[in-house]
């Protein structure tokens, strides 16, 4: 009975995905067949891409919800290859919505270089994934030998190890955020800046924040219609994983002298206030902690033959809550640099406004509402820009009045504000009602 409920959920999450796709491009070919015919404005374009984007973001996420689900609920089964088919649906679908951003937003990369920049991100995140997998598995594989070299007792080693979990997690989670430089030049194609006067603008920044050169690089993302500035690193990384600044060169010629160094105190803002070792204990405490509470409340709850079963929920739990507390911090993040950037490096929020406004034109995304996509990842949590500036606005009166820029509680309060909260409910209810279900 089993197999045959298997076999149906398998159809439905084969059938729906595809089904998905084939309306998806149906979509496509009626609304823009006769693409070249039209005419837009700039406004009107960055309403179709954000519309492409949100509809091609959901599509591909249908069978990774199916994914989702499997691994949540634990009550059927995928087969292993679904998950290619998954990826496989991802890259048709992106590969349909460039070419459609490439008409719209004239685009000069071709099909084959974009197609190429994805394969490029996609295996850099799998690589480091997989080196995270194989160090966590050598370690666990060795707890016994490690426990036994120490001279613990055999009849202690198993409680022994547990208490070693932690530290094994903590150790695999340092290696992606010590290489985090790496991994970005691994994933976007970069070089070091060699432009004279941009690394002279670069270094007189870091300078005045009473920061060393960093390495700086420019992000060659132009011709896909990509414009971003981002550090990485930490202050302890040397070589490969030396912290590192990366920044489009057109928003050094498009941007004015004021609006260009807002953009680069706000960076220099997140190396400051230490945010790249804040978010690394943030994601150790965030899948640790639930893990372990999670794994024992299911232990108690379920039979002792689910032991398997609980540990599965307890890491899909664990790695959801993570990348909801990793998303809220990052916001959090992005407010404080925004307010180290103004009131401490001397930025004026008139400039730091004029230089989200032609960023948000540049990228052709809405400068008061977020993308669907945004969603898929921690790292781009950051609340719209109007949101942003009227922070600023507000932070600016709060200084004048005598009172702290942050409140002590801000964080907490933040934490369960508007879409997270029904994030937050939604998942509680899932974990429950998935645990009640196998009981």
């Amino acid at each position: 009975m089993r197999a045959v409920y298997d076999n149906y959920f398998t159809v439905i999450a084969f059938t729906l995905s595809i089904l998905s796709n084939l309306i998806y491009v149906f979509w496509i070919y009626s609304k823009y067949r006769d693409l070249e015919k039209k005419s837009y404005d700039q406004n009107q374009i960055t309403e179709h891409v954000t519309m492409l984007r949100n509809i091609s973001f959901a599509v591909s996420m249908v069978p990774f919800a199916f994914i989702l689900l499997n691994s949540v609920l634990l009550l059927l089964k995928l087969p292993e290859s679904f998950t290619a088919f998954a990826v496989i649906l991802l890259f048709v679908t992106s590969s349909i919505q460039f070419s459609i951003e490439k008409r719209l937003r004239k685009i000069q990369a071709s099909k084959t270089k974009n197609l190429i920049l994805q394969l490029r991100t996609f295996f850099s995140v799998i690589f480091f994934n997989l080196i995270y997998v194989c160090l966590s598995g050598i370690a666990l594989n060795y707890t016994d030998d490690f426990l036994r070299f120490l001279g613990v007792h055999p009849a202690e080693r198993a409680t022994a190890s547990i208490f070693l979990v932690p530290f094994i997690i903590l150790a695999c989670l340092f290696v992606p955020f010590y290489f985090s430089p790496f991994l970005v030049r691994l994933m976007l194609p970069s070089k070091k800046i060699a432009d004279e006067n941009l690394l002279s603008v670069l270094k007189q920044e870091l300078s005045q924040a009473g920061l060393p050169s960093y390495q700086c690089y420019s992000l060659e993302l132009d011709q896909f219609g990509n414009f971003n500035a981002l550090v990485v690193g930490t202050s302890w990384g040397k070589g490969l994983a030396a912290p590192s600044i990366f920044i489009s060169k057109s928003l050094f010629t498009q941007l004015t002298d004021s609006e260009f160094r807002s953009i680069i105190r706000h960076e220099i803002g997140h190396l400051k206030l230490k945010h790249m070792r804040k978010r690394f204990i943030t994601s150790f405490l965030a899948y640790l902690v639930p893990l372990v509470i999670l794994f024992s409340i299911l232990f108690l709850l379920l039979p002792n033959e689910t032991d398997s079963v609980a540990y599965m929920i307890s890491i899909v739990c664990a790695m959801l809550c993570q990348m909801f507390l990793l998303r809220r911090q990052v916001r959090y993040q992005e407010m404080e640099a925004d307010a180290y950037a103004i009131f401490n490096l001397g930025s004026n929020i008139e400039d730091f406004e004029n230089a989200l406004k032609k960023l948000s034109v540049m990228n052709n995304i809405k400068y008061n509402k977020k993308e669907l996509s945004s969603l898929a990842c921690a790292g781009s949590a950051h609340p719209t820009s109007d949101f942003r500036v009227s922070e600023l606005y507000r932070r600016q009166n709060l200084k004048s009045e005598g009172k702290p820029l942050f409140a002590k509680n801000e964080w907490y309060q933040d934490l369960l504000v508007g879409t997270p909260r029904l994030v937050l409910s939604s998942f509680v209810v899932l974990f429950v009602f998935s645990s009640v279900f196998r009981i």
